[in-house]
């Protein structure tokens, strides 16, 4: 609805703020997919998931995945739950991260990660095909 996010656009800019209207080829974080998600939950329950070696960020939960009951969970809901990135960007800024993996076929994330911390380092591996010397060059990069 191209009305609808004009008068958001308009509104935020009347805030002082920037809005950015981001385009994606699938339907992830939208409530139509929520009979799917019932379907994926059920489905990974029967999966064995071992616990992380190390927290699990994700934009889904307001805080790391640490079991594998919050990992089926962050899975699933990252179906048709609304995405929360700069909830999760300021989470992980404050537990010491400035480095992100964007593992999106696009790069969309990283570009929103340098946009909401400008000093942060990103890559795309996904994006932009690269050697591993390359994804070690750019990951072990000093920020700018």
């Amino acid at each position: 609805p191209d009305d609808q996010l004009a008068a958001v656009r308009s509104a935020v800019r009347a805030l002082g703020r920037r809005a950015t209207p981001l385009t994606s080829r699938t339907a992830y974080h939208h409530p139509l997919l929520a009979e799917v998600q019932r379907a994926f939950r059920r489905l990974l329950r029967a999966q064995p998931v071992t616990p992380p070696t190390l927290p699990v960020y994700t934009a889904a939960a307001p805080g790391p995945a640490r079991t594998p009951a919050q990992l089926r969970t962050v899975a699933a809901v990252h179906l048709s739950e609304p995405l929360a990135l700069h909830r999760t960007l300021r989470a992980l800024r404050l537990a010491g991260f400035t480095t992100y993996l964007d593992s999106g076929p696009r790069a969309l994330l990283s570009t929103l990660a340098r946009a909401g911390l400008p000093d942060c380092t990103t890559a795309a591996p996904s994006r932009t095909p690269a050697g591993l010397d390359r994804i070690r060059l750019r990951l072990t990069a000093v920020p700018r």
